[in-house]
């Protein structure tokens, strides 16, 4: 059996009446969610799929059954929907109006995009011919709520339904163009071979078709120029709305933006950007959330989650040319059909939750946060339980008589829209929130500490601070960072802490790396394999601790204890020496970037842009990636930052430097900056950032890194 949103019972629609929002009686049973936060009931509508929401207020909502209805302000729910498609729709085996978003320029246009299955025929059932097929049209919804049928403007036509595993979300991106889910359609195209189902079919990996993809086209339906496939030989329209049939054909699509999914249900982007978060319902072993890319293949039918498809242990970097996602989980909790997305605007809920990105599970009746942990990576955070079975089908901020809200479709109930507000700050502080911060570059002494022995890793309360590094092997700890000892050498180029934060190494030029604490030394680089002029640059640490990578600046490699490589670029003439490397926040991968910020990604690590062939005022020094690691920060010695996916926290660029800035790490959601005098320059937007610096009393020799202190 393949594994999908469960089948709903056909019924009759349900009389939909008016529900004023209304938290739940006195006693009821209902969703727990931390202190601070309600929940109402909205309206009632039955098999509601998605929602979207007007500039002038107006919520959208979508269902099973073909109807799209419209809550006013004013008079609630309307008695009738604004438009019904469902005697030309299907509403079983996954279909019907999935998907549902609202033209940017809606003030004028009145422009409303919907995704929903075409009956075709008079039968709904799967492998017939004629088989239903998908489509996004564009409709005009008046002030009247009453759309015209004839307004409608077909924008994607002829995606296969012939099975199964539909998805069907759409979403605008800052970039003003339309992006579209669609699932891997349970069994194989082909009527000859549509009993290989499940792990067997590979429609996703097929490039001339629409399934199992992401696509991206304008908002009239044309393509977009930054589309992968544009310039691909034989490249075609796979969706042509001018097609009487399925386009079939050996040719790339034109509409396809990224690939190998097997049932991305929903998405989000993130508020302001075109950065797309998918949620891919897997098969059997792991449901995933990739980083939306150009071009990126995510791996099904070969991958499920970050392993071999079917398993939980054959796991790590994925093959050449496949994505791993940024986080998954398998089923062991319970939860096992990943469903509604969406991120937290910045500056609505407080911390921990202002900016994240929530995501439900069908199965299990909860909404997660994704939780960015100290170390890199992420966990699931509970945020509401208690839902129920089949709920919390999509996720989407709209207005509420309270600002903003989380609105919520479930099926549960007999189907129902909710939503969460948030009145008060949650119980949890220690996360830090996102709102950017003027560098603080106060000076103060270092506060003077002695070796102590190492101790086992943390468990006490939360941690902040620091430590620098002197050319001379001398520590330099800040705030809860403690000093281990000092490297007896006259050239050090790093200090990488262990997980626990309880001990460090030190890797000088030559590559002699020195343990402190409770890191394990497990060995040196091998002088006779570097090349005349070829210097250590960085040492970066396995996530467990059990390895590391020691990085040149001929960009080769070396691999100590469990660390594996993943490649390097030592073969490579390159036009600057690389100065900076950091792997991902799995250890499956990572980036080493060059002085003219020219950067290489290996692994999982994801390109997100360089500045390889622009000029630069100063060299590029370091390469920091954001707290959901989905972009990173480069720094120049001048202060300079550039951004790629990550948000700009602000730079020294204007700014005169005693020293040039020999280093930079992330702290909070931000980073913060070293100079070569031990100057700490402060963007990291939160309080626990700044802890101190050497600049009132600069150390006799250069400090060349910095390395934050993980709780």
């Amino acid at each position: 059996m393949y594994r999908r949103l469960p089948a709903i019972v056909a019924a009759a629609l349900l009389a939909a009446s008016l529900a004023v929002a209304q938290p739940l009686p006195a006693g009821a049973a209902g969703p727990t969610m931390p202190a601070g936060f309600t929940d109402q009931l909205v309206t009632n509508v039955a098999k509601p799929t998605a929602l979207a929401f007007t500039p002038d207020g107006r919520v959208l909502i979508t269902t099973i059954t073909g109807q799209l209805w419209v809550v006013t302000p004013g008079a609630g729910l309307l008695a009738t929907p604004a438009l019904d498609v469902g005697p030309q729709s299907c509403a079983i085996h996954e279909r019907g109006m999935l998907g549902a978003a609202v033209d940017p320029g809606f003030a004028t246009n009145h422009f409303v995009f919907l995704f929903y299955t075409v009956k075709n025929g008079s039968v709904c059932g799967q492998n017939v011919d004629p088989s239903p097929y998908n489509r996004v049209s564009r409709f005009t919804l008046p002030d009247t709520n009453v759309i015209d049928p004839a307004s409608e403007v077909v924008i994607l036509d002829h995606i296969p339904s012939r099975n199964g595993h539909n998805a069907g979300d759409v979403h605008f991106g800052a970039d003003g163009l339309l992006y579209v889910s669609t699932g891997d359609g349970a069994c194989r195209l082909d009527p000859s071979e549509d009993t290989l189902c499940t792990v067997d079919n590979n429609n996703s990996r097929s490039d001339s078709q629409l399934l199992g993809k992401i696509l991206r086209v304008a908002p009239d339906g044309s393509i977009p120029t930054g589309n992968p496939n544009v310039a691909a030989t034989g490249s075609r329209r796979c969706g042509d709305p001018a097609a009487a049939a399925v386009v079939t054909g050996p040719g790339p699509c034109l509409e396809t933006f990224a690939s190998g999914l097997r049932n991305p249900f929903r998405f989000a982007v993130r508020p302001g950007t075109s950065q797309l978060y998918i949620n891919d319902v897997g098969e059997q072993s792991w449901d995933e959330i990739d980083l939306g890319a150009a071009g990126a293949d995510y791996g099904w039918n070969l991958r499920e989650g970050h392993c071999a498809v079917g398993s939980l242990t054959d796991c790590g970097p994925p093959p050449a040319g496949l994505t791993n996602p940024i986080f998954d989980y398998t089923r062991s909790s319970g939860c096992s059909s990943i469903t509604g997305a969406a991120f937290v605007p910045t500056g609505l809920w407080p911390a921990p939750f202002d900016g994240a990105y929530l995501f439900a599970d069908y199965v299990c009746g909860k909404i997660f946060r994704l939780a960015p942990l100290d170390s890199g990576g992420f966990a699931m955070a509970d945020f509401v339980t208690g839902l129920g079975a089949s709920s919390a089908t999509s996720l989407a901020f709209g207005p509420s008589a309270d600002g903003q809200s989380l609105y919520y479709t479930t099926f549960a109930g007999g189907g129902e829209v909710r939503r969460i507000t948030s009145a008060g700050t949650p119980p949890d502080t220690t996360t830090t929130t996102t709102t950017a911060t003027t560098p603080t570059t106060t000076q103060t002494t270092p506060t003077t500490t002695t070796p102590v022995s190492p101790v086992g890793p943390s468990n006490g309360p939360a941690r902040a601070g620091y430590w620098m590094v002197g050319t001379d092997g001398t520590v330099y700890p800040f705030g809860d960072a403690k000093s281990y000892g000092n490297a007896p050498t006259t050239s050090a180029v790093d200090l990488e802490p262990t997980p626990s934060g309880n001990g460090y190494w030190i890797v000088d030029d030559q590559g002699r790396v020195f343990a402190f604490g409770d890191a394990v030394a497990r060995g040196n680089a091998d002088r006779a394999k570097l090349s005349p002029g070829e210097k250590v640059t960085s040492l970066s640490a396995t996530p467990a601790g059990d390895g590391y990578w020691v990085f040149t600046t001929k960009g080769r490699v070396l691999t100590f204890g469990a660390a594996p490589s993943f490649g390097d670029v030592s073969n490579v003439a390159l036009a600057a020496p690389v100065l900076d490397s950091i792997p991902t926040a799995t250890g499956r991968g990572y980036y080493m970037v060059a002085g003219d910020g020219g950067i290489f990604a290996f692994g999982d690590a994801n390109f997100y842009g360089s500045m390889g062939g622009k000029k630069l005022n100063a060299p590029v020094q370091s390469l920091v990636p954001d707290g959901d690691g989905t972009g990173y920060w480069l720094v120049a010695s001048d202060g300079g930052i550039f951004a790629f996916q990550a948000e700009f926290r602000g730079s020294m660029g204007a700014a005169k430097l005693n020293k040039p800035i020999t280093g930079m790490v992330r702290a909070g959601h931000g980073y913060l900056m070293v100079g070569e005098d031990g100057g700490i320059f402060d963007f990291s937007a939160t309080p626990d950032g700044f802890k101190g610096s050497l600049g009132a009393k600069p150390p006799a020799h250069p400090i060349t890194s910095v390395a934050v202190l993980a709780n």
